[in-house]
């Protein structure tokens, strides 16, 4: 079952490098969540985790009307 989720989400991940400046600003935020967690900062690495999932999903929404 894992396996499935992870070839899906590696899917996800690709396609969402077409979206505009997309992989810029996953890198922003994968900075943001790291910065965090080396601070030993949860709230902060919470909130920069949710901030990277909405994107994900608003990104994952335009991919599904456009390239389906």
């Amino acid at each position: 079952m894992l396996g499935h989720i992870r070839v899906a989400l590696q899917e996800l991940i690709r396609k969402s490098l077409l979206l505009p400046d997309g992989m810029n600003l996953a890198c922003k935020q994968h900075d943001k969540i790291l910065v965090a967690l080396k601070q030993r900062n949860p709230p902060g690495a919470r909130t920069a985790m949710r901030a990277h999932l909405s994107t994900f999903q608003r990104g994952y929404k335009v991919l599904l009307r456009t390239h389906l």
